[in-house]
C-alpha cells in the first residue's frame, strides 16, 4: 500500500479485538478481553472456550478516540473487555449493545442504523464512519435471531488525501452486504474470518478464507488484516490455516503482532 500522508499502526490483540493508530488518532474495535481457558456460553449448545490468551499492553487502550463496536455477542464484548472502554471515549455501536454499554455511564455513546454516517475531526483529521450492514448466518432465520450487528467503512481525509478502510463485522457474503460495496475501493480490509460454528445449523456464522472473496473482488483492497480466528475453539479456521492463504495483501498475524506501513 502507497504510503501517502498516513502514519499507521495495527495491533491485533485477539478475536476481533484490535488498535489502530493513524496520525495520532487512536481507533479500537470489540473488546474481548478474558484470559485463556474462559468459557463463554452463547446458547444451548454454543459454548466455546478460549485457546489463547489475549495480548497487550495497558496503553494499548489508553486515549482511545473512537471505540467501533459491531454487536454484543461475548466473543466481540465482555466484561473484561467493557472495563476497558474509557467512558469520555466516543463509542459507536449497534442498538443491541446499548444496554452493555450503558453500564460504563458513557459521555459520547452513539447507537447508529445502517445506512448512517458519523463525522469527526481530529488532530488535523476527517474521520467519517459509514455504518454498513451485516448478515450473521447462512440461513435467515438464523440470522434474525442472532441479530444486525455494523459493519464499518472509514473514510479519512487530510487535505487531498484520502484513506479507506472496510471493517467487515461478523457477516457472510450475502447480497445486501455486497450490494453497499459496489463501487467502493478499500486501502485496507479488516476481515472478521475464521469460519465461527462451521458445523453449526446456519453456520458458518461469518467469513471464511474462501466466501471472504467475493468481498475482495469488490473492494480490491491493498492491505488485508485478518482478525476473528483461532482465538476460541468455535473458530474453525486456525492461524496455522490463515498462515496458507495465498494472496499477498495479506499481512499474517499472531496475537499481539503489529503492522505499520513503513
Amino acid at each position: 500500500m502507497e504510503k501517502k500522508p498516513f502514519d499507521i499502526d495495527f495491533k491485533w490483540v485477539g478475536v476481533a479485538t484490535w488498535v489502530m493508530t493513524i496520525n495520532g488518532v487512536k481507533i479500537a474495535c470489540d473488546p474481548v478481553l478474558c484470559p485463556k481457558d474462559t468459557v463463554q456460553n452463547h446458547g444451548p449448545g454454543f459454548s466455546s472456550k478460549r485457546l489463547t490468551e489475549p495480548v497487550f499492553e495497558e496503553h494499548d487502550f489508553k486515549a482511545i478516540d473512537i471505540w467501533l463496536i459491531s454487536h454484543e455477542h461475548l466473543d466481540h464484548l465482555d466484561d473484561d473487555g467493557l472495563s476497558r472502554i474509557d467512558k469520555s471515549s466516543t463509542i459507536i455501536a449497534n442498538k443491541k449493545a446499548e444496554k452493555k454499554l450503558q453500564t460504563i455511564n458513557p459521555d459520547n455513546l452513539n447507537i447508529t442504523q445502517w445506512g448512517q454516517t458519523l463525522s469527526y475531526r481530529l488532530n488535523g483529521l476527517t474521520i467519517e464512519v459509514k455504518i454498513l450492514p451485516t448478515v450473521h448466518a447462512n440461513n435467515f432465520l438464523v440470522a434474525y435471531l442472532l441479530g444486525g450487528g455494523n459493519g464499518y467503512w472509514l473514510t479519512i481525509k487530510k487535505g487531498d488525501d484520502t484513506l479507506d478502510i472496510y471493517v467487515t463485522g461478523d457477516t457472510i457474503s450475502h447480497g445486501k452486504v455486497l450490494d453497499v460495496l459496489q463501487g467502493r475501493k478499500a486501502d485496507i480490509l479488516i476481515p472478521n474470518i475464521g469460519a465461527p460454528f462451521k458445523n453449526k445449523f446456519g453456520g458458518p456464522f461469518t467469513f471464511t478464507i474462501e466466501s471472504l472473496q467475493p468481498v475482495i473482488d469488490l473492494v480490491d483492497p491493498d492491505v488485508i488484516l485478518p482478525v476473528h480466528f483461532g482465538s476460541f475453539s468455535h473458530f474453525h479456521e486456525t492461524g496455522a490455516v490463515v498462515k496458507n492463504w495465498k494472496d499477498e495483501r495479506v499481512k499474517i498475524f499472531a496475537e499481539g503482532d503489529c503492522y505499520r506501513n513503513e
